[in-house]
């Protein structure tokens, strides 16, 4: 179908299809698109409201403040695609951060320090994804709100009020060390973003993260072993909630049972932030990646200017209505099509697959 839209006598008719038209306003209504302008919008405001917000060694201390957070975001994506949560991910944090402060009073040098958080923190989110592919009658939330608080219990058990504080020297070097100024967590995140990237986006496991989001009945009877999918999903997010803790010691300089209290809660609003639907089947790492520093430079910038913890809450809590009002927007456009965060059509019930 073609129309014409105006005749020009040099270059003659000058012909627009109505596909597109519509591709068009489907690229420039792309959740990404929305996500990168909050994030250039959000830079000019901070910078405009303080003229500290640009300050490098301030950028640096802020990035070190949030991006532990940001290493567990992307495991965490992987869950939603899936159309599951895991809540669990901050008590994981705090008992391999406690595992781990144990191993280094008792003298472990770095390597066994690391293994054995990265190891524990495997083992936590396997069980998980045990516990959810063998009881398909209870919900993800249940489940992990249940090893949440055993997590945590375990954590105290060991710790009670008391903190591990000698670390190996070279541990500080995590948090606080940086290569040609820019920290050390910096590069972490970036090769994080890149691996997940090509994973999620262009493997044969990626697709089948979408695919059970959409329709895991489907999938299962397509011959994808959904029940191993998910167990590795949750064994990732166990170790990146690990690789999360080691960072935030490093940062601390010590581990405590109450460390990362409600980290779970900012995780997964970046992961929503950045276009991720709670039912599954849809989200980009893309989103996931700017949303992180959306919400971390939202915070400091706001602090700069000494907003209230609790205002800043509840913008934090304002901008996660966005993605819930964009859809409605794209219906008013004619896109109803793309929908970044309705609800896909499942099957009644779960499924367990082998």
């Amino acid at each position: 179908m073609i129309k014409h839209d105006r005749t020009d006598r040099q270059t003659g008719p000058r012909v627009i299809t109505v596909h597109q038209e519509r591709s068009l306003r489907k690229l420039l209504f792309r959740w990404e698109f929305t996500i990168i302008f909050l994030f250039v919008f959000i830079n000019i405001m901070n910078a405009m409201m303080s003229e500290n917000y640009l300050n490098m060694m301030n950028l640096s201390n802020t990035l070190k403040m949030f991006l532990d957070k940001g290493i567990v975001a992307f495991p965490m994506m992987m869950v939603l695609l899936l159309g599951e949560i895991d809540i669990s991910v901050a008590s994981q944090i705090a008992l391999t951060g406690t595992v781990m402060g144990w191993c280094a009073s008792r003298g472990a040098n770095l390597s066994v320090v690391l293994l054995a958080g990265l190891a524990l923190g495997a083992l936590l989110g396997w069980f998980n994804g045990f516990l959810i592919t063998k009881f398909t009658e209870l919900s993800s939330t249940i489940i992990t709100l249940a090893t949440e608080i055993l997590y945590r219990g375990l954590a105290w058990m060991i710790l009670e009020n008391n903190a591990y504080t000698n670390w190996p020297e070279a541990m500080h070097q995590f948090s606080w060390g940086s290569v040609g100024g820019i920290p050390v967590i910096l590069f972490v995140f970036f090769a994080e973003i890149l691996v997940f990237a090509y994973v999620i986006h262009f493997t044969k496991f990626g697709r089948s993260l979408y695919a059970m989001g959409r329709n895991e009945k489907a999938s299962l009877y397509s011959g994808l072993r959904t029940g191993r999918i998910k167990r590795l999903v949750y064994m990732l997010t166990g170790i990146f909630s690990a690789l999360a803790s080691v960072f935030l010691c490093s940062k601390l300089g010590s581990s405590r049972a109450n460390m990362a209290m409600n980290y779970e809660m900012d995780v997964i609003a970046m992961v929503i932030l950045g276009g991720v639907s709670v039912s599954g089947g849809v989200g980009s790492v893309t989103g996931v990646a700017f949303s992180v520093f959306v919400i971390g430079l939202l915070r400091y910038g706001l602090g700069l200017i000494n907003v209230s913890s609790e205002i800043i809450m509840i913008i934090i809590g304002t901008l996660l209505i966005v993605p819930i009002a964009i859809p409605n927007l794209k219906r008013f456009a004619g896109e109803s099509d793309f929908l970044p965060l309705r609800k896909r059509s499942r099957a009644p019930g779960r499924t367990q697959g082998e």
